[in-house]
């Protein structure tokens, strides 16, 4: 009876070892990862909300953006969803030179009810077309997204407001996340 107990006691003692190093694994593979991913939290001051769209496909199927461009890159790898171009995944954006410089980069808008957008830079607002801060337009938006007006909803078209989009997408970004990781590396 002993012998049966201390048996149990052993197996019991064995597989709380495995579990322990699981456990282990795991929160050292998943800080790797956190570490591994750096990136800049940008806050964004109050305002109202606006995302427009930028006519990255024009009706009759052409790219606004010149051959060679990191830009019509991206166009080449995009597919249209929506009406939104996306490249693995992740929406193509035009933002201002504040958050970066580097067409390609990873980037994520936080939205004020915590809804996160997962973005790639598809294109860079001038300067010049933004406020001194290089946030935003003259129309107060921080953000705009690349689009197929072929299949754009006629709604978006007439309000230039991609913000009623999806229901959780209205709502003013409060933050971008800029990653150190770019889909030309």
């Amino acid at each position: 009876m002993s012998q049966v107990i201390l048996f149990t006691m052993k197996t019991i003692a064995k597989k709380a070892a495995v579990l322990i190093l699981v456990l282990i694994l795991m929160v050292l593979q998943s800080t790797a990862v956190f570490a591994a991913e750096k990136k800049k939290i940008y806050k964004i001051p109050e305002y109202n909300g606006f995302k427009s769209y930028e006519r990255g496909i024009l009706e009759n199927g052409k790219t606004i953006f010149h051959k060679g461009t990191k830009q019509f890159e991206l166009q080449k790898r995009a597919k249209t969803r929506n009406g939104f171009r996306k490249v693995k995944g992740r929406y193509l954006v035009a933002i201002g030179s504040r958050f970066t410089k580097n067409i390609g980069q990873y980037v994520t808008l936080i939205l004020e009810n915590g809804y996160k957008i997962p973005c790639i830079v598809g294109d860079q607002k001038a300067d010049q077309d933004t406020d001194a801060s290089h946030t935003f337009t003259e129309n107060e938006c921080c953000s705009e997204f690349i689009v197929d007006m072929r299949t754009l909803d006629e709604d978006i078209k007439e309000k230039g407001d991609v913000s009623n989009f999806r229901k959780a997408w209205d709502s003013p970004v409060s933050a971008i996340i800029v990653y150190e990781k770019n889909v030309f590396d």
